[in-house]
């Protein structure tokens, strides 16, 4: 049963009794004692939502946000999409079909719902961004059977518009030298030469990098939204590149005149202590930024197209 009690420093604390029977106390203090009485009655509401789902009783009149916290609560969000994910649900989702029970997902609300997003002048790749968490939480809800069937069968999203690729070939970095900083050519180079994404190039540590046998050991990624280094990059799996004498070059330039005892001061996921700096840091000695990289090269090449 959720109650409240009040503490030696006279704010409220909100407790409860979990679906095995356990107490448990709602994290935080509050001022009042409703307060601490809601987020009680609340936390253990979400605990019986969450025992139901487990077992296969949860209700089809669950509303969707409640359903939306018990599909996420066992995943750990250590990427750059989902900050922007939990964005994009706060912003768009919630607002929309917060409330609204799982059942009560109609195709035909959200279809206008969609089509009231192209109108609002979104790109077709963002309308699918907004709509893919309402997508797989409602399809998870049919894999539990919650839902009997999915109501998002025949929603038609907007087309992504086909544009021709372009490529930045080898040598091509060069040609950037009067419109780019030197920083910015040296990490295409890089970046051609090893074959690595923007945000394993912006989390490339010193000790990665071993000049004496030509090797690099892909291990890390920058998340630009968490500002935070994650082990492994974004496939998962770590990975040895051999290095160029280009791209040995580089680093050895990279890392000139540099103490390579000190740490590359953005905290990892992982909570491990870096005594490692960056390879290659922005024009202010921080992080490198990835779309900022990837701005300068594309701001750089228009230059160079209309000249």
């Amino acid at each position: 049963m959720a109650n409240a009690e009040r503490l030696p420093s006279g704010r409220w604390r909100g407790r409860y009794v979990d679906a095995d029977g356990k107490k448990r106390a709602v994290p935080g203090t509050f001022g009042r004692k409703s307060d601490a009485m809601d987020a009680a009655v609340e936390e253990q509401a979400k605990a019986k939502r969450s025992a139901a789902a487990a077992t296969g009783k949860l209700s089809a009149k669950t509303a969707w946000m409640d359903w939306w916290v018990i599909f996420n609560q066992d995943r750990v969000h250590t990427s750059d999409w989902g900050v922007k994910q939990k964005e994009v649900v706060a912003r768009f989702v919630e607002p929309e079909w917060g409330d609204t029970p799982l059942n009560g997902i109609k195709r035909r609300d959200v279809q206008a719902w969609i089509d009231g997003l192209c109108r609002r002048g979104f790109s077709p790749n963002y309308v699918r961004n907004i709509y893919a968490p309402l997508q797989r939480s409602v399809n998870a809800a049919v894999e539990q059977e919650v839902l009997d069937a999915s109501p998002l069968a025949g929603i038609k999203l907007p087309r992504r518009p086909k544009r021709s690729k372009k490529f930045v070939e080898v040598g091509e970095p060069e040609k950037l030298g009067a419109e780019l900083d030197a920083l910015y050519v040296d990490a295409a180079n890089f970046v051609l030469e090893v074959g690595c994404r923007p945000g394993e190039l912006a989390g490339l540590h010193a000790e990665q990098v071993d000049l004496s046998t030509g090797w690099v050991d892909i291990i890390y990624a920058y998340l630009q939204r968490m500002k935070k280094i994650r082990p492994n990059p974004k496939d998962g799996d770590d990975r040895k590149t051999p290095l160029s004498a280009k791209a040995m070059e580089i680093v050895r330039r990279q890392l000139n005149d540099r103490d390579l005892a000190e740490g590359c001061g953005i905290a990892h996921t992982d909570g491990a202590k870096c005594a490692s700096p960056f390879v290659f840091r922005n024009l202010s000695g921080g992080v490198l930024n990835p779309d900022l990289f990837s701005r300068h090269l594309r701001e750089a090449a228009r230059t160079q197209d209309a000249v």
